[in-house]
């Protein structure tokens, strides 16, 4: 399997860039972890079928491409997109020329246009690894294979991704030597030799606010009076994501149920298809409510909407419902997958 131009790039030369985070002893990916949930109390396991189930529903919504689709067409940073898609194939690995060189190495094959990850966050990744000699050691594009998340300096990937990972954006991808002494928390890979250098090529699909970190489906009631006849919108979690805005990418989970409590409606919490949209596009996908109500939103935040019959509709502005009464929404945010 060919795996890049290794020969074109002489990586001896290249001097270390670690990011700004603590060096610590942390475990990289499925083939040194010990599949324990994080002593933070994350639910990894958890949090990663809830974002794989957010990314697959970002796959299939219209105007979302895999990260490699869209490389040429984003011009820099915009420092607010939080999910994006990962690339479909599995990327090259461009290999050292020998003898590797005996320090981390840290380069950018594609800069990625969100939020940069800082020691505290939690990171949904996808990889590939091998060991410096060509011979292939894992990969998350592997059938049956999974993303891999970790919370970045919490000793839950190897010391080469702990300072080679600090500052990647997500939608970006690095590449990682990694020496045979920052290989594994456990200590130096196999023999320590210079043949046991691994090289990554790590793709940031998702950085989890610490807000979502234990967020479960809510419980939702009727509020007390009588039903509103306009807007109400109520923060029920507070969150530091970043904001929504115009023209954004959401991807949300929902609960809704009738005003009066008696009768149940959508939920994507019970569906298990978190739901995706562009917000102020006048989509028929969501009602007038919610393109008013979800302005501002910060990834993380939990909302509730009351919402009245006038609003119900799609698009902007106010007009008639078949629906008599209000329709309660608890919303949680949980990415902005574009921005603009």
């Amino acid at each position: 399997m060919s795996t890049g131009n290794s020969s074109n790039n002489d990586w001896s030369t290249r001097s270390e860039q670690p990011g700004p985070g603590p060096d610590r002893c942390i475990r990289s990916g499925p083939a040194w972890a010990d599949d324990r949930p994080s002593r933070h109390g994350v639910s990894h396991p958890r949090l990663l079928g809830t974002f794989l189930l957010l990314l697959a529903a970002l796959a299939l919504a219209p105007g979302c491409g895999s990260s490699g689709e869209s490389e040429k067409a984003n011009s820099g940073p915009t420092t607010r997109t939080t999910l994006v898609v990962a690339s479909k194939s599995e990327p090259k690995v461009p290999l050292p020329k020998w003898p590797p060189p005996d320090h981390l190495v840290v380069r950018d094959l594609k800069e990625g246009d969100g939020i940069a990850a800082r020691p505290g966050d939690v990171l949904v990744t996808k990889f590939v690894a091998y060991f410096v000699g060509g011979r292939k050691l894992e990969s998350s594009w592997n059938p049956g294979s999974e993303a891999f998340t970790f919370r970045l300096g919490a000793e839950e990937a190897n010391p080469g991704w702990e300072k080679g990972i600090p500052g990647m954006r997500v939608g970006g991808r690095r590449l990682l030597i990694v020496p045979p002494d920052e290989g594994s928390r456990f200590g130096p890979v196999r023999e320590g030799k210079p043949k046991d250098t691994l090289v990554y090529v790590v793709e940031l699909v998702a950085i989890i606010p610490p807000e979502l970190r234990s967020r479960q489906e809510p419980h939702i009631a009727a509020p007390p009076g009588p039903p509103p006849n306009r807007l109400v919108v109520r923060r029920l979690i507070k969150a530091t994501g970043p904001l929504a805005r115009k023209g954004d990418r959401l991807t949300v989970e929902y609960a809704t149920i009738h005003y009066d409590g008696t009768r149940s409606s959508s939920n994507s919490w019970k569906r298990k298809k978190p739901f995706s949209f562009k917000l102020g596009s006048g989509s028929i996908l969501v009602n007038a409510g919610w393109e008013e109500g979800l302005q501002g939103m910060r990834v993380g935040e939990r909302r509730e909407l009351i919402v009245p019959p006038k609003l119900l509709h799609p698009g902007h502005g106010e007009s008639r419902s078949s629906i008599g009464e209000p329709l309660v929404y608890v919303i949680d945010l949980m990415g902005i997958a574009e921005s603009h």
